[in-house]
């Protein structure tokens, strides 16, 4: 049951508007978004054959004493809540010796730092609500062009070509919605927050924007 289904986030929607209408200051965050969009879209496509019975909530944006933290998509069964965090990474990379990199030898950040801060701080979350769940977090590569060489078997990732048996492993999960996690979906709802403090939006000036109508297909005037 799809308690929040995903929506188009609040930045990529006005940077969206805008850049018909102007020169983004910085073209390479929209572009981020953009790919990240279109990874969380694909990790929805993919569990749409879910069938235990479990809770489905989108991009929670949660704060644990002034941590904001947001997660793509947070599955709660009967047990255990699942946190997968979505990658739209295209191209190939490998692991040295715990380091990520591209395949020409560049560093990149951890992928998995961001989902382990989210863990960490939504367990103190629970702990502090009196609420014991155990929690997974795993990371859901989404492009079809991805590939990482090294990857330890231990990594908490899923990549394209087993996501079929992960969807599998979570069908067969015994789970039972029961009034425990119903309290545990309704505080957490309730917890979200609509608005990231964090969240910049470019500067403009309506009068030099550029006016008239912008097609729905293409996006440009």
């Amino acid at each position: 049951m799809i308690l929040k289904p995903r929506e188009v986030p609040t930045e990529l929607k006005t940077l969206r508007l805008l850049r018909p209408r102007m020169n983004l200051p910085d073209e390479q965050r929209y572009i981020y978004l953009e790919k990240g969009f279109k990874g969380e879209q694909q990790l929805d496509a993919w569990l749409e054959d879910l069938t235990t019975d479990c809770f489905v909530i989108n991009d929670p944006l949660l704060n644990q004493n002034r941590n904001f933290f947001q997660i793509d998509k947070m599955l709660i069964f009967q047990e255990t809540i699942y946190l997968l965090e979505s990658k739209y990474s295209k191209g190939d990379f490998f692991i040295d010796d715990d380091k990520w990199k591209t395949i020409s030898g560049i560093e990149i950040q951890d992928p998995q730092l961001q989902l382990k801060r989210s863990e960490t701080l939504l367990r103190k979350l629970l702990q502090q609500h009196r609420m014991n769940f155990s929690i997974e977090s795993t990371l859901v590569f989404t492009h079809s062009e991805f590939y990482l060489y090294n990857a330890p078997p231990k990594l908490p990732a899923v990549f394209p070509n087993q996501i079929h048996r992960f969807l599998e492993k979570l069908n067969r999960l015994d789970s039972k919605m029961t009034y425990k996690q119903n309290k545990l979906a309704e505080k957490l709802l309730a917890l979200h927050l609509d608005k990231n403090p964090h969240t910049q939006f470019p500067d403009y000036d309506y009068h030099e924007l550029k006016k008239g109508v912008v097609c729905v297909s293409c996006r440009s005037l």
